[in-house]
């Protein structure tokens, strides 16, 4: 995130920039709809004097770049997928999923250059929503078209969302539950993007349900699957429960300065 600040002219220290966005994932995991967090961000950004568009942007890219790290990883995931199951069905969703997330991000960053989609909307009186727009599209260009930032934020983004499947491998060890490495490379990925959906808290219940989808095409039990997924929510919390003293931290701050 602190690359995506950085590309933004929003230079922010290491130490901000970990508090925020540490802060962030505490409040998603206590919230509703997983935004929470994200509003937080935003309006910490905010406040310091940007535009709505830039902080709403500096969050938003930060998000757009976790997803192209998602599917990335998806992709070497494809290859071990056709040796772990016969059903082609979940090879067609991630291969769609790819191809869709690949699609929407190439279409969103054309929409900074291109001008006939602002003429046609001009026609319908939405000009200004189209210049929105295309302000947006151009600070994404600002972080994806440049190799400097391009390059550091999708690795990183890559390897977190890596460790994040390494998690589950090491949770499933621990319960003896079997998991391939390349199954769980394949299969966990989707299981991330959903929990993400804002349509729960902090991914519980959408991630159990994609959990048994998903490792089911590994030939992992339901209630297996359930209980791999309830104990990686629950270190999820815990890890970030520190993030509370931080925000506690900051607000009697705020309180005494007043």
């Amino acid at each position: 995130w602190k690359i995506v600040l950085g590309a933004l002219d929003l230079p922010t220290g290491y130490g901000a920039v970990f508090r925020l966005f540490y802060i962030g994932q505490f409040i998603n995991q206590v919230l509703p709809a997983n935004i929470g967090g994200d509003i937080f961000r935003t309006w910490s950004v905010f406040r310091e004097g940007t535009k709505i568009l830039r902080a709403l942007m500096a969050v938003a890219l930060d998000r757009l770049v976790a997803l192209v790290g998602l599917a990335l990883l998806v992709v070497p995931g494809l290859y071990f997928l056709t040796g772990v199951t016969d059903d082609a069905t979940p090879f067609w969703i991630l291969f769609a999923l790819v191809l869709g997330v690949a699609a929407g991000v190439v279409l969103f960053l054309a929409l900074g250059v291109l001008t006939l989609p602002g003429r046609l909307l001009a026609v319908f009186g939405l000009g200004g929503l189209m210049a929105w727009i295309t302000e947006a599209s151009i600070l994404a260009r600002a972080v994806l078209m440049k190799w400097r930032t391009a390059i550091p934020v999708i690795a990183l983004a890559v390897a977190v969302h890596g460790l994040a499947v390494i998690s589950i491998l090491v949770l499933a060890e621990g319960l003896g539950i079997p998991l391939a490495a390349g199954a769980a490379f394949a299969l966990i990925p989707p299981v991330i993007l959903a929990s993400v959906i804002p349509i729960s808290y902090a991914g519980w219940g959408v991630r159990e349900g994609a959990m048994v989808v998903f490792l089911g095409y590994a030939g992992m039990a339901p209630e297996a699957a359930i209980g791999l997924s309830l104990l990686f929510g629950g270190v999820n919390f815990l890890v970030s429960l520190p993030a509370a003293i931080f925000w506690l931290g900051a607000s009697e701050l705020r309180a005494h300065n007043n």
